[in-house]
């Protein structure tokens, strides 16, 4: 079928559905768009948009369906690009599974680009329209699509678009479209767009609308990673779908002919305050907040295969905990604290997370820093070991001048150490620190109580990297000022 002819429910989907929480009938051959994501971003436009989804299951059927990721306007015009089971070529049909890229108010071809072995469409019934399109095996994984100005001409913003498979980590080009020019005030993604689901063909009529499991595991817009402010949930009269948001914020849409919906369409997600976290804001994120400390357990096995700690680890994090109003503590191999598999921290959404010890101990800290972990989860600052020396990036890899070491020197008589803090999908503010050795760590904590902590005011920063030196040979790691050396290395 030519995904293009219901164009009427695609551009204007809340106008063409009225809107139901819960529904108790299934009609087998309902097609439509099935369920919906509004999305609020604390800013207006945006050159770049970072969606990562989990593909949870396979479609029980051949039906057509299309997991739509955003769906809004670029430089003021319309557009939209997902995932589909049948993916439509001109004079052949089905293509099978593939990914499409589409835009309106023109019909002129050469507004697109198109990999090898990709097509391209356009047309005129329901709008003028161009698209870019390639067959694409996508299977039950996790995936990053990422959508982004990739260059400009003297008649507009050319925006591509790539996926990776976060299982396989291979990155595909999808293709690029070219935006109308216009001013600067007006240019890029816009805020509101929509995330949504579409049964839009049916392999054989009479049967009942697929079963399928389809998440949003995290959303940010521009390469800064903005998290949205809020997402909102909406369906339309077809049943057989819902949408659940789980403990750790991944959004699910759910549908098949056995899904009773239990979950009414509204605010699913909601983050205020503060959404970049700095070291200044200490008191109100954590001092009188909420808060979680894990503790890296001096035992195993452990999640993520992570190394028992030494209790120095502990005792560094007194650093922290002593200066905190409300917090309840424990073990990264207690599941009321973090989930067993992946090695994230249970809690609630709004609440402050404390972690000391690194990836080799610390699960938390290892998820964290991961390549596959989703880019909405990952920590600011991640450890890197090569060629005999140990190192702290950023998190996409990029080089800190003076932040590396040789591991023959490390927990003798000098170390390294961050003390990061940022906010995850789920909207926890999260303080880590640690060291590349245990002594590294127990420097974290005295620096934090010394230094950072009188002087918050003076680290309008998410990060600080300090090396420690045992200055005055004593083996043992004194606080600033009482003998040792502390050097900022760099912060940002």
């Amino acid at each position: 079928m030519n995904r293009e002819l219901i164009l009427s429910v695609l551009i204007v989907p809340l106008f063409i559905f009225s809107f139901s929480s819960n529904l108790s009938f299934v009609n087998a051959d309902d097609l439509g768009g099935l369920h919906y994501v509004f999305w609020n971003f604390p800013i207006d436009q945006f050159d770049a948009l970072i969606i990562d989804i989990g593909v949870l299951s396979e479609p029980s059927n051949n039906d057509g369906l299309y997991f739509q990721m955003y769906q809004g306007t670029i430089n003021g015009v319309t557009f939209y690009f997902g995932l589909q089971t049948q993916t439509y070529k001109p004079g052949i049909g089905s293509m099978g599974r593939g990914l499409i890229f589409s835009r309106w108010e023109t019909t002129d071809l050469s507004n697109v680009r198109v990999v090898e072995g990709g097509w391209s469409q356009n047309d005129t019934y329901e709008g003028d329209f161009v698209g870019v399109r390639r067959t694409y095996n996508w299977v039950a994984h996790n995936y990053r699509f990422k959508i982004s100005l990739n260059d400009t001409d003297a008649m507009g913003d050319w925006y591509a678009i790539w996926i990776t498979d976060l299982d396989q980590s291979t990155t595909d080009l999808l293709g690029a479209i070219r935006f109308p020019k216009v001013t600067p005030s007006q240019a890029g993604i816009a805020n509101g767009g929509i995330t949504w689901t579409e049964l839009y063909s049916k392999e054989q009529t009479g049967t009942p609308i697929p079963a399928w499991n389809v998440s949003i595991i995290s959303i940010y817009a521009t390469n800064e990673l903005l998290p949205p402010l809020q997402a909102t949930s909406a369906y339309s009269t077809i049943s057989g779908t819902d949408i659940c948001v789980d403990a750790v914020g991944t959004i699910h849409f759910i549908m098949g002919p056995s899904i009773n919906r239990t979950h009414p369409a509204g605010i699913i997600l909601s983050q205020s305050g503060i959404t970049n976290p700095t070291l200044s804001n200490f008191d109100l994120l954590f001092q009188q907040n909420s808060v979680r400390v894990v503790y890296p357990s001096e035992n195993s096995p452990k999640p993520l295969q992570c190394s028992p700690a030494l209790l120095s680890d502990w005792l560094a994090s007194m650093a922290v905990t002593t200066k905190l109003n409300s917090y309840t503590e424990g073990l990264d191999i207690d599941a009321h604290f973090m989930n067993q598999t992946s090695g994230r921290i249970v809690g609630n959404s709004g609440i402050g997370l404390v972690g000391f010890g690194g990836p080799i101990v610390n699960p938390a800290v290892k998820f964290a820093e991961d390549e596959k972990t989703p880019l909405a989860d990952r920590a600011p600052i991640r450890w890197h070991s090569t060629g005999g020396f140990y190192y702290f990036q950023h998190w996409n890899g990029a080089s800190i001048a003076g932040a590396s070491m040789p591991i023959s020197v490390i927990n003798s008589d000098e170390d390294i150490f961050v003390i990061e803090t940022y906010m995850d999908w789920n909207g926890r503010y999260i303080l880590l620190c640690y060291g590349f050795g245990w002594k590294g760590t127990y420097a974290a904590g005295k620096y934090f109580d010394q230094i950072v902590y009188p002087n918050l005011y003076a680290y309008d920063v998410p990060w600080v990297i300090c090396k420690w030196e045992d200055t005055n040979n004593d083996g043992f790691v004194n606080n600033p000022g009482d003998g040792d050396t502390y050097t900022v290395i760099a912060s940002g």
